[in-house]
């Protein structure tokens, strides 16, 4: 043993005086000397073969050297990271939508929608048909057929919109509606079964004509412009709900003409009905997707209180005494409506362009019609003129962002 530590010293000493670097090896020679010399002999072999020692690898904790560049760092074992679901769509992200907005790439959004709309409660009963000429002694007549009503059709509308965000949650929008529709109705019949109206005004010569003929027609339009400021109040991974806080502009046209006609006389109603109003405006937004295929649903709901003015005007000619009844009213009123619209849809990836389509309904209360306002003229009492106009059908949208 004393041999093989000299050894080492006077090895190192060597190295030493040259500038070598010197690695100590992991085991003493002399431990293995000594380890031999107390084993028992083996016999001996008539042909030892060589034996060649083979190099023995050492440990990271076994190896010890002079250089400090040669220190080892320790294992670390790295934790996965964790990914959050972007709730926009199927991408991810790594910061919570109670933070930081989850499409905050998304500034601006367009949208166009399709309307496919009806108005009810809106038709206007003209004219019954009824068994023969009434002479006096006047009979009581019997109707003979349906009665003559005009009722809007189901016509195309659009709305068109942008929103632009100012900071997470805060957006804000603004829309564009606008819709129209005609309608018309015709009624004919053959002597001596006659046509009476029920629009003319019961003091004038033509309430108790008779006629072989009679049309009508009637118009609605409406016109929206919608101010909003809009922030997202709740949020998950596969929902988004919005509120919104707004103005509203709206503004509403009714109109309706019947002419009646016989062999010497052609008698002409007319009335129109206008309203123009400003006021606040309140929703929600609610939405669900999902991440892996794109497909959502969704629902929206605003309410809104108009403060505006009617105007009414009715008018009754014939072509023989020209104008026999010219007379209007108006009245201040606040409108609330009410807008409801649910449906389904598909996003692309990263929410830049979507599709959707819904059902949509819009009620308006408080609203002068037509029906109402031509039977406050044959009474003459215009108490208590108000009922609800409503909307309803699809609508469709295309939208991007960006």
């Amino acid at each position: 043993m004393l041999g093989g530590l000299s050894a080492a010293i006077l090895a190192f000493s060597a190295a030493a005086a040259s500038g070598q670097r010197v690695q100590f090896p992991t085991r003493l020679p002399a431990t293995d000397a000594v380890r031999l010399a107390t084993a028992p002999a083996a016999p001996p072999s008539p042909k030892p073969a060589p034996k060649t020692e083979q190099p023995r690898p050492a440990l990271v904790s076994q190896t010890v050297t002079s250089d400090p560049a040669y220190v080892l760092a320790p294992n670390v074992v790295e934790a996965p990271e964790v990914i959050v679901t972007d709730p926009c769509f199927p991408v991810t992200s790594v910061v919570p939508c109670v933070t930081e907005p989850l499409c905050s790439e998304h500034k601006w959004q367009f949208f166009g929608d399709f309307l496919w709309l009806q108005a009810r409660s809106a038709e206007v009963a003209y004219a019954t048909a009824f068994n023969g000429p009434i002479v006096p002694p006047p009979p009581p007549p019997v109707q003979i057929g349906p009665v003559a009503t005009v009722d809007p059709d189901t016509d195309p509308g659009f709305r068109v919109g942008l929103s632009r965000v100012l900071r997470f949650p805060v957006r804000l929008a603004g829309s564009y509606t606008h819709y129209e529709s005609e309608s018309s109705h015709e009624l004919s019949i053959a002597p001596p079964d006659v046509i009476r109206s029920l629009v003319f005004h019961p003091g004038t010569a033509a309430a108790d004509a008779d006629f072989l003929e009679a049309h009508a027609g009637s118009g609605i339009d409406f016109d929206l412009i919608d101010v909003d400021y809009r922030g997202t109040f709740a949020c998950d991974e596969n929902y988004v709900l919005d509120y919104l806080l707004g103005l509203r502009y709206a503004g509403l046209t009714q109109d309706f003409h019947a002419t009646f006609s016989n062999t010497t006389t052609i008698e002409q109603v007319a009335t129109e009905i206008g309203f123009d109003g400003g006021g606040i405006r309140l929703g929600v937004d609610g939405e669900g997707h999902s991440s892996l295929t794109g497909l959502l649903v969704y629902g929206r709901a605003a309410a809104s209180f108009v403060s505006g003015r009617f105007r009414a005007h009715y008018a009754q000619s014939d072509n023989i005494f020209g104008t026999v009844v010219d007379t209007g009213w108006k009245a201040d009123r606040i409108v609330p409506i009410l807008d409801l619209e649910l449906g389904v849809g598909w996003t692309g990836p990263r929410e830049h362009f979507r599709v959707a389509i819904g059902y949509a309904l819009s009620a308006w209360y408080n609203t002068v019609m037509v029906d109402d306002f031509v039977q406050a003229v044959e009474t003459n009492s215009f108490l208590a003129l108000g009922d609800t106009l409503t909307f309803d059908g699809l609508v469709a949208r295309g939208e991007v962002r960006f």
